[in-house]
């Protein structure tokens, strides 16, 4: 007979985290000692394994990026390069520990310690693998093992997690008007007053004084595709270069975000073309970014940790890992003078030897990450735990994988393991008909139809 800790959790979900099961299907089933009639559920997955979860105010890329509390069952996530549909979102109360994952180069990954997370291990570099590289095969050396499902709490520093190139190609827009999408991301700002105020909008970009060329490109750009006269300002240690538009400025605040730290890009952006993608990212360093002969690098910062990740997200698809993080934590400072409040500054890094740029030719075989054609592997550095009291949220999505601030993990349900992936215990691939075996016992030892 079917104890009543086995009938309140299959007809109201896990005793520990209290998930509603879906209620489709019910069961009628008596129990005795004075136990009224109750419903049960179908034995589903969600019953052999409790699912897992992620914290609120985490970065999901989509069609627009945002947090992954705001997202609703039906809209788009993205997933190995490309974008999936959610076809169920769950939420749940939970309190317990957390394990927080640090990868090369990647902002912090937090979720429940038993979340699966695909992983990999850097390929013993054979004599076999040195002659490939050497003939040209450029992912030879650097190729993974096979990738695994790991749980959260049981991925060891040096394990590599995975990080999908963007592959999904959507628009195809003019080269130029890319660029000019750059330098404002980069140095642009748009700003509009209410109606009663004269309904004005303007739109504006900031130079340093010495840009004079760079200045005199965004006018002949903003005539072109905006058939407005620019003019410009000279401020203490800038140039800025304006011109009124309420409609186009309007349009720029909701496609770009307003204010420095909410800059984002926009769909049209994120999946253009790579002509498109290179011409964008080339405005928004040369507006914002600098380099350095010392050390053979690009860099750029920002303060808005959404366009950080989408930076090195768009950068994937023209082949290059780019390192993010954290370089200066907000506080206050003096500049000029005057006492100014600081937000949290990201920096991007993009090595000298790429296919953006290609100042330099230095060696790659001294690095850390490991790539094939489709994917890159960045090694954890630091991982921990810490204690979490709030809601958490996972989706369940047509391939079983969402990505997590670019790093790829696992949906909710049982480890249901996509074609490609190997399960770490059994060593061999996951097949359906186990899975329904297993439901198929269950229904038979309790008795159900």
């Amino acid at each position: 007979m079917l104890s009543l800790f086995w009938v309140i959790k299959i007809a109201y979900g896990c005793l520990f985290c209290f998930w509603k099961l879906e209620d489709q299907g019910k069961y009628d089933f008596v129990i005795k000692r004075g136990v009224p009639r109750v419903k049960l559920v179908p034995i589903c997955e969600t019953l052999l394994e409790c699912p897992k979860c992620v914290p609120i105010n985490t970065n999901i890329q989509g069609r627009d990026i945002k947090f992954i509390e705001n997202y609703e069952q039906g809209e788009d996530v993205m997933t190995s390069g490309k974008l999936t549909t959610i076809s169920q979102v769950f939420t749940r109360k939970y309190k317990g520990p957390m394990t927080s994952l640090k990868a090369m180069g990647c902002l912090e990954l937090s979720v429940t310690p038993e979340h699966p997370i695909p992983i990999t291990q850097r390929r013993k570099q054979t004599a076999a693998y040195l002659r490939a590289w050497r003939r040209g095969e450029k992912h030879a050396l650097y190729a993974p093992t096979d990738v695994i499902l790991k749980s959260a709490r049981d991925i060891q520093i040096g394990d590599f997690l995975v990080l999908p190139k963007l592959k999904q190609i959507t628009y195809d827009i003019n080269d130029e008007l890319c660029y000019l999408y750059g330098l404002y991301v980069a140095e642009g700002s748009s700003c509009t007053s209410p109606r009663k105020h004269g309904n004005k909008g303007e739109v504006s970009f900031s130079f340093g004084k010495h840009e004079t060329q760079l200045i005199e490109t965004t006018k002949q750009l903003i005539y072109k595709f905006f058939d407005k006269e620019a003019r410009t300002t000279n401020a203490k240690t800038a140039t800025v270069v304006q011109f009124d538009s309420v409609a186009i400025a309007k349009t720029l605040k909701k496609q770009f975000g307003h204010g420095a730290c909410n800059k984002k890009i926009p769909e049209f952006l994120m999946f253009s073309s790579k002509n498109n993608t290179k011409s964008f990212l080339k405005g928004y360093f040369d507006g914002d970014g600098n380099y350095s002969p010392k050390r053979r690098d690009h860099r750029a910062s920002t303060c808005s940790p959404t366009l950080l990740i989408q930076l090195q997200k768009l950068l994937t698809k023209l082949d290059i890992f780019a390192p993010i993080g954290l370089i200066r934590k907000s506080g206050t400072d003096i500049i000029q003078g005057r006492i100014v409040k600081l937000h949290n500054q990201y920096g991007i890094r993009i090595s000298a030897a790429n296919n953006l740029f290609r100042t330099t030719t230095i060696s790659r075989h001294h690095r850390q990450f490991l790539e094939d054609p489709d994917t890159f592997y960045v090694p954890v550095r630091k991982k921990k735990e810490y204690q979490y009291n709030e809601n958490v949220y996972n989706f369940q999505t047509a391939d079983n994988y969402y990505e997590i601030q670019n790093i790829l993990v696992h949906n909710c349900g049982a480890q249901h393991v996509a074609p490609g992936f190997k399960d770490e215990k059994a060593g061999v691939k996951i097949r359906e008909r186990k899975r329904k075996r297993n439901i198929e016992q269950l229904k038979a030892q309790y008795r159900l139809p």
